[in-house]
């Protein structure tokens, strides 16, 4: 619950989110123009899987081979001249969704590998790594602790606040009249309505107090952006991490995942609907073949589209982690340390990459070695 109290730049989001409003918008006017230049013929039955006659229908001086489930009005069945077994607009779709699906973990996983290997990345890691001796750090455990209580007295008085305007809301006209007379004149008798509203609102404005918070903080339970010692330093925490006052990467993970996971039911419904059309009357019936093959297309072509994006957001989310990590073990060993890690850090990085290009020098001079002896042998 706190974590929605956190302020943070959407204007990022926003663009984004504006930018496939509108390539939607586009895509749809598209496909509204495209399907409008056919006399198009609906069949449902084509859904489900079943057998049907394929069939050379003349449209508009056309010809245009239809997969027929009923001919003359009869149903055709398995046992008929020509007939053939059709699984169904639904079954091709399910499938081509699922593959879709699988392709989109694969890719998002490739691609989140990849970035795993940016140098900025590996070097910020391998800094926080560097500092895993605190976790028996006294000062630091107790710094730990008091960027906790803060976090926690910040969020309650946030909650406290938003409680106490909620409540001042609830006056009506006419018990602000009578408030306004009390207020003049304290010896006025006023309605018990107004006086539990009055007590009400003393009990929540005492709890906005230093001193009330003072010596009630530590003890009242609320869910708050908690700060642990064990999630700074190793990332992992017993404590649920959406109340952590770190980037939390698997919220946005399983976000990612349901958002594709609705986009391919989406997606399964419009190949349904539009996969029921069963003849077109066009120029050229290899038109037909083209927008089946546009189709069963976009969800794969989308599959890789999302995943990039995906694996982006979850990458960036990664990277915002690790700053919030760094940011907490700054506060407390300083900047200076944190350079000096950091140029470490790096130092050792070039010096193991050019450790691994001499190795490979040597095995390529190695395998030269060995051929111009075998050369030399069967001369």
């Amino acid at each position: 619950m706190a974590k929605l109290f956190k302020f943070r730049d959407v204007s990022k989001k926003a663009s984004n989110d504006l930018w496939m409003f509108s390539l939607t918008s586009v895509l749809l006017l598209v496909l509204i123009i495209f399907l409008g230049l056919w006399n198009a013929n609906w069949d449902f039955n084509v859904i489900l899987p079943g057998y049907g006659i394929w069939t050379k229908l003349d449209i508009a001086e056309v010809d245009v081979w239809i997969h027929a489930r009923y001919v003359d009005g009869i149903k055709v069945t398995q046992d008929m001249y020509r007939a053939t077994f059709d699984i169904g607009i639904l079954v091709k779709g399910v499938i081509v969704q699922l593959l879709a699906f699988v392709l989109y973990f694969n890719e998002r996983t490739r691609n989140l590998l990849k970035k795993a290997l940016d140098v900025s990345y590996i070097v910020i890691l391998k800094v926080i790594g560097k500092f895993k001796s605190l976790q028996a750090d006294k000062e630091f455990r107790k710094l730990i602790f008091d960027l906790d209580l803060q976090e926690k007295t910040d969020t309650w008085k946030l909650l406290a606040g938003l409680k106490l305007e909620k409540h001042l809301q609830k006056e009506t006209v006419k018990m602000s009249y009578e408030r306004a007379r009390y207020e003049k004149d304290k010896t006025i008798k006023i309605s018990r309505k107004l006086k539990a509203f009055l007590v009400k609102e003393e009990e929540l404005r005492e709890k906005l107090t230093a001193e009330w918070i003072n010596e009630h903080i530590k003890h009242i339970n609320f869910v708050y952006p908690k700060v642990t010692v064990k999630m700074v330093l190793t990332g992992n925490t017993s404590v649920k991490i959406a109340r952590m006052a770190i980037e939390d990467v698997n919220a946005i993970k399983a976000r990612e995942t349901r958002i594709r996971l609705v986009s391919n039911l989406l997606s399964l419904v419009f190949l349904i609907v539009i996969g029921s059309i069963t003849s077109l009357s066009f120029r050229y019936n290899v038109w037909k073949a083209v927008l089946d093959v546009l189709i069963y297309s976009f969800p794969i072509v989308f599959a890789f589209i999302f995943a990039v994006l995906s694996a982006n957001k979850i990458h960036t989310s990664k990277e915002n982690e690790l700053e919030d990590r760094l940011g907490y073990i700054t506060k407390y060993t300083g900047t200076a340390l944190i350079k000096e890690t950091k140029k470490e850090v790096i130092e050792d990085i070039i010096d193991k990459n050019e450790i691994n290009k001499l190795k490979k020098q040597i095995e390529i001079q190695s395998l030269e070695d060995k051929l111009k002896e075998l050369n030399t042998k069967k001369e």
